[in-house]
């Protein structure tokens, strides 16, 4: 895609969120719970969109143009640092104790 003069590029800060900090490996072992988590719409406080992980890929895959749905990708984004977030507190079970055997 060539930028022209007709082409508007988004302002700074439409495109500043906070990224996720992650290895692949962590993200691709989250990303069936990670997905099942964010699969219901979203609901946005500042800008009541309604958006899931779904909707977002299939509108970003239509368009064809990334600028279109930066918004929809900032509550993606969110989704996906609250759910790390809330795994990252979550208390894991301590494993049994191990009997010795006499």
């Amino acid at each position: 895609m060539v930028v022209t003069n007709v082409v508007s590029l988004p302002t700074e800060e439409k495109l500043t969120v906070t990224e996720l900090n992650l290895p692949t490996a962590a993200l691709r072992a989250g990303a069936f719970h990670l997905g099942k988590s964010c699969e219901k719409p979203i609901i946005y406080l500042f800008t009541f969109v309604l958006f899931g992980f779904q909707e977002f890929m299939l509108r970003r895959l239509e368009l064809d143009n990334p600028r279109a749905c930066i918004m929809e990708g900032k509550v993606v984004t969110r989704c996906a640092l609250d759910f790390f977030r809330k795994i990252h507190h979550t208390e894991r079970p301590t494993p049994p104790k191990r009997e010795k055997k006499a």
